[in-house]
Order: structure tokens, then sequence, then C-alpha cells
């Protein structure tokens, strides 16, 4: 059994962007991690959504707390000897993005405030959540310097102006809440899902699932990549066929009323993950939306952690996936890159290999760039982009927006 929560996606405000704002209006200081936040009174809110507030300033707690234990074991190991310098560059890396999501958290908050005080309409409030950040800024999982020059540009340019902005006078898609029983992994987990508009069960349309980062969940693509609004836009445009996108929790221990923002725990987006994706995922949109079953009409994609997934999961599965889009790669993709291809031929009769990061980040050397040179060495294939972003929603939206363009064509 299942059950469907249907949404226009242009009000889907998650935990994630609101508990922020409350927060910062009503809660100034986030409660020591594990004793909860302190219950919301908000003039003029009912019971329950004082207690929804509540539930997103102890997430925002949660948030302040990682980035608190992280900064503890970067001091701990730089004061380890003999030094280490893997496990140090390993734990700032993980302050850094623990650093990020409190702080995008808290940006997101600031900007559906201002909305909210502003009473500006749907359409308005998503376009001021998260813009992408700036190239170069640092911080986080950035670099102030590019790491490598810009690639592919000349095809694949920085996307026109207002590409992630919702348009008022263009028919929109939805993005529906859903909530699967996972018999391997024993829990009842949610997905998101966005349906193009004028969805019928009259006609099969391709999937493409889409995997989030370490940290995050699936709103990390409906909500701060704008991943609804582009597709709905180039939908509007004739740029690309109507698709299903399918937005899973990559973190296996995620549920509905428990989503993990913030918990990098990176064993749960292993095997337990890979095993839910296939064995339960794929034949539930399968069963219960009217979509091509054979792997022509499937295609995987992920950002960061979600791109090392989609790396991992879709070169090992060729019998189930045919175009394979993966950006800004984090370290979980396997190694060496011969595990993942055996057989070069193999892959590259890939329809659709998309291979792209921005040159201010962090990880850029030593993932993608890492799949890069093989590919080249093997005579595989791909679409090679690198644009100036950082490992942040720039890179995500950007590349999205050029590879849907070729996706599920011949």
């Amino acid at each position: 059994m299942s059950r469907l929560t249907r949404i226009p996606h242009c009000l889907i405000l998650s935990a994630a962007l609101l508990m922020p704002a409350i927060c910062l209006q009503a809660q100034p200081a986030a409660p020591a991690a594990g004793r909860g936040a302190a219950p919301a009174n908000l003039p003029g809110a009912t019971a329950e959504q004082n207690n929804a507030v509540t539930q997103m300033n102890s997430g925002l707690a949660n948030l302040a707390a990682a980035a608190t234990t992280a900064r503890t074991d970067l001091a701990k190991a730089s004061l380890q000897l003999p030094i280490n310098p893997n496990d140090i560059r390993a734990k700032a890396e993980a302050l850094g993005s623990a650093e990020s999501a409190l702080a995008g958290a808290r940006s997101d908050g600031f900007a559906v405030l201002q909305a909210s005080a502003n009473k500006l309409n749907a359409a308005q409030v998503q376009a001021l959540v998260r813009p992408p950040a700036p190239a170069g800024a640092g911080g986080g999982l950035n670099t102030a310097e590019a790491v490598a020059p810009e690639e592919g540009m000349d095809k694949y340019p920085v996307p026109p102006e207002g590409f992630n902005v919702a348009r008022d006078n263009i028919p929109h898609g939805e993005v529906n809440i859903v909530e699967y029983d996972s018999k391997t992994l024993g829990l009842r987990r949610m997905l998101r899902v966005y349906t193009p508009p004028g969805y019928s069960a009259d006609r099969k349309y391709p999937v493409l699932y889409l995997q989030h980062g370490l940290g995050n969940t699936s709103t990390e693509w409906t909500q701060r990549a704008r991943a609804p609004i582009i597709i709905d836009n180039l939908l509007a445009d004739k740029k690309i066929v109507p698709f299903i996108i399918v937005f899973p929790s990559g973190n296996a221990t995620a549920v509905q009323g428990d989503e993990k923002q913030g918990d990098r725990t990176q064993e749960s987006y292993g095997q337990p993950y890979t095993d839910d994706l296939l064995k339960e995922i794929i034949p539930f949109v399968d069963s219960h939306y009217s979509v091509y079953t054979y792997r022509d009409h499937r295609a995987i994609g992920g950002m960061s952690m979600g791109s090392g997934q989609t790396l991992n999961i879709g070169l090992t599965h060729l019998d189930l996936f045919n175009w394979i889009a993966s950006v800004a790669a984090a370290p979980n993709m396997k190694k060496p890159v011969s595990d993942l291809i055996p057989d070069p031929a193999a892959v590259n009769k890939l329809k659709l290999f998309w291979l792209a990061s921005g040159n201010h980040d962090s990880l850029f050397l030593q993932n993608t760039l890492v799949m890069h040179n093989y590919l080249k060495e093997k005579g595989i294939s791909h679409i090679w982009r690198v644009d100036s972003n950082g490992h942040d929603t720039g890179v995500m939206s950007a590349n999205l927006y050029h590879y849907a363009q070729l996706l599920f064509k011949e």
C-alpha cells in the first residue's frame, strides 16, 4: 500500500527551508543537541502549526550540532601525532559540508520569511529560495580559486537568465510525496515524484531518478536546485520530451517523519540504498505510474554523494539504465574506476553519459576528473562539462538544464 500527498511543486516548502525562518524569528538561540526545541507559541498559529515549527527548530539545532561535532573532530585530528594529512583533509571537508548545510538552511529561511512578510505569491516565494551561490565564493566544499579550466562551455554555456525562475503563464507539473513499504529495509519510506503538466495514464513516460547529496534530502533538488521549475520551463519552450522525475531519499534510514536532514552517516548511502532503489523504488514506480519499464526510457542522475550513487549504481546496472548524468561526484564514487567499468565497450553504448563539475569544487580533482581521465583513456564517449560553479546548487541547476534536453531522444 502507498499513500500519496499531492502538492503543486511551487507550494512545497520543506522543513529544511521553513525551519530557519521560524527559528530565527521566534527562537534566537538553537537548543542544545539532544534536548529538543522549546515548544513554539506563535501568535495566531494553530496547535498543528506550532508543533510543525517546533520540529523545524529541532532540525536546525541538529544541523548546528553536526557542525559543532565536525569542528571538534577537525581540531582533534589537527592535534593528533603523527600528523595524518588525509585524515585532516577529510575532517576539513566534513566541517565545510556541515557548515554549508547550516548556512544554506538559514539562507533559505530568510528568503521564505521575507516572502511571507511581503505576502508574495507561491511562484515568487519559490523564486526567492536559495539562489545559486556565486562561483568562487569559497566556503563549504568550494575553493576560492579555480582548480581547473572551464571545458565544454562552448556547446553547453551558462544557462540563459530566468531558466530557473517560475513563470505564471505556463502549465506546471506537480510534485507528489509518496509513501511506500520497503521490505528490503523494513521501513515505510517516501519519494518525491514530479509528473509533467497534463500527466495521463493514457500514455507512457520515461523516468529520471535523481539522487541528492550527503546530509540533504530530496528537497535539495525540488527546492534548492529548482528542478521542477527548470523542467516546466523547458517543456513550455518545447526543448524536452515530457518525463517523470523520481527524487528518492538517498539516506536508507530516512522516512517521511524524519528525512535525516543533516545526517552524514555515509554507510546509509551505500549498499542499503542501492538495494532499496533496485528492489523497491523502481518496481514501485513501474507499478504505480504510467511509465516505460525498460532501460531505453530510464535514466539515473545525481549530485555529490548522489552523483557517486549514480555512477556506482548506473555503471554496474546497464541493463536498467541507458542514460547516466553525474554532477560533482563525491568520494563515495568507487575506485579504482576499472571496478565500475570492467567492460568499456558496454559503457560506450550508453545513449548518454554526462559528466560534469564546477571548477571551484574541492572534490573535483580526486573524483570527477579521475572518472573523466579513465573514460578518455578507454575511449568511452561522454559529454564533459566544467563550469565556474563550486560544489553547490548552481552546478546542479545548470547541468540539469542542459542534460535534460538530451534525455530520451534518439
